[in-house]
């Protein structure tokens, strides 16, 4: 039920009874209230006063044509104080917006008699209890945000009522247990749905991809397990899914290229995955961002990769994939906007070739260590001129570290330790060292070495 006072006394306040709570003046009331509770180091409730205008006109208050307050937006003000149970007297809220404060205490129940209601979002706060099932309860709901709080318990069962204009729900970075609730698989309408680090466990529920129209999906950092539902690889709407960081293993599908076509980010890693990369990913042309690391994938590296021509950031590290014939390596240098390529820790054999220099000018970071690569390091990656990151560590290179990387000028990490590599001189001279810093082109650049530390200078 909600929360009536009979009487508050106070010089800025004055007094309130329970017959004005439900009215324009008792609305005025409520929001006094609500100030009285909290700390305001930063004055930005001093609006809220007898002495200023109409209270529709206070900072953060906005009103209907009757003059009830509709909207709370107190967003990032340095609000300290418990969420007071008075908000819910505001009946005719549509709107309440109060993320990046310092907000405490449990959410009260009756919110979830805001019948109104439309956005809630209370993010970025030190909230704790369990999540109320109430407050899914308004058919008005369009959006709730409860991210980076201190919940605790099981996720709501959302579903079980009318929610036919529900689109946003992120509930991440909480303190949530239990397993996903099959009755999320219910809301027809969500676009969004984020779980992400929490504690989480079980199976993800098949009806969560049956009927979907989501395109943001994201329950990385749980505990999930077992086998992905197919029905999740056929949401057609995906654009962002990340799993990552779970329990979760089995092949990823041959077709995942045809049936997410819309998908921008996939974020597969840590987890236990097997088999091959996918050639069909080459057909998710809207590809930006693909992670697959620390899986258990086999098989060579898609020599179509290239296909992507939208993809900025590829991280197939830590996995058991094979270079072939190296196709792989010049189909990429059609990704112009590539500026992440991470290769560590796979089983890429024989010599490196020099069309790793047709790679784009755009490559920022570039990681091929714990490898096999064998041969000399070409001449040609040299051309990478705004490369900040090279890993070439822990391989089977031979010969001389070529001089073109001191053409190098962005380069800040140079990993080429346990190598059979020698100086280069004259551009170059190597001497053992117990620093983990470096000189290129008399800028320094740090320096990691877990056998032999070696001190790479500029000749002057």
């Amino acid at each position: 039920m909600l929360l009536f006072v009979t009487i508050l006394s106070s010089s800025e306040f004055g007094s309130v009874s329970s017959t004005t709570l439900n009215t324009t003046n008792g609305d005025q009331q409520i929001l006094f209230l609500i100030k009285s509770e909290l700390s305001d180091p930063l004055r930005a409730l001093a609006s809220w006063s007898n002495e200023s205008t109409t209270f529709c006109q206070w900072q953060g208050v906005r009103c209907n044509n009757q003059t009830r307050v509709t909207t709370l937006d107190l967003d990032s003000l340095q609000l300290t104080g418990p969420l007071s149970p008075y908000i819910a007297n505001l009946t005719f809220l549509q709107t309440i917006n109060l993320p990046g404060n310092h907000f405490f205490g449990r959410i009260s129940l009756d919110f979830g008699q805001l019948s109104r209601l439309q956005y809630l979002n209370l993010s970025s706060n030190s909230l704790e209890g369990e999540i109320p099932a109430m407050l899914f309860s308004s058919p008005s709901l369009i959006s709730i945000d409860l991210s980076k709080n201190n919940f605790k318990g099981d996720i709501p069962s959302l579903g079980n009522n009318p929610l036919p204009q529900l689109l946003h729900v992120s509930l991440k970075r909480n303190n949530l247990t239990g397993t996903i609730p099959k009755s999320i698989g219910n809301i027809s309408s969500l676009t969004y749905l984020d779980l992400s680090e929490n504690l989480v466990k079980g199976r993800i529920p098949v009806n969560l991809g049956i009927h979907s129209n989501l395109q943001h999906l994201d329950l990385s950092l749980n505990y999930l397990l077992g086998d992905v539902p197919n029905s999740l690889y056929n949401i057609t709407s995906l654009s962002y899914l990340d799993l990552s960081y779970n329990e979760l293993n089995g092949q990823i599908p041959s077709t995942i290229g045809y049936t997410l076509p819309n998908i921008q980010t996939l974020n597969l890693g840590v987890n236990t995955f097997t088999g091959p990369v996918p050639t069909s990913l080459s057909n998710a042309s809207s590809l930006v961002k693909l992670v697959l690391t620390a899986n258990s994938l086999d098989g060579e590296v898609p020599h179509n990769i290239g296909l992507l021509h939208n993809l900025s950031y590829l991280d197939l590290s830590w996995n058991n994939l094979e270079s072939g014939d190296w196709s792989f390596l010049s189909s990429l240098s059609n990704c112009k906007k590539l500026r992440f390529l991470n290769l560590n820790g796979n089983n890429l054999t024989g010599s490196l070739p020099s069309t790793v220099g047709n790679l784009t000018t755009e490559l920022e970071i570039l990681l091929m260590g714990k490898n096999n690569i064998s041969g000399s390091i070409p001449y040609e990656i040299g051309n990478l001129v705004n490369l900040t990151a090279l890993y070439f560590d822990r391989n089977l290179l031979t010969g001389i570290v070529p001089p073109t990387i001191g053409s190098l000028r962005n380069l800040q990490t140079l990993q080429l330790s346990t190598n059979m590599l020698y100086r280069s001189n004259p551009i170059f001279c190597w001497k053992p060292d117990t620093t983990e810093s470096a000189l290129v082109n008399g800028k320094p650049v740090n320096w990691y070495d877990t056998h032999n530390y070696w001190k790479l200078q500029k000749f002057a």
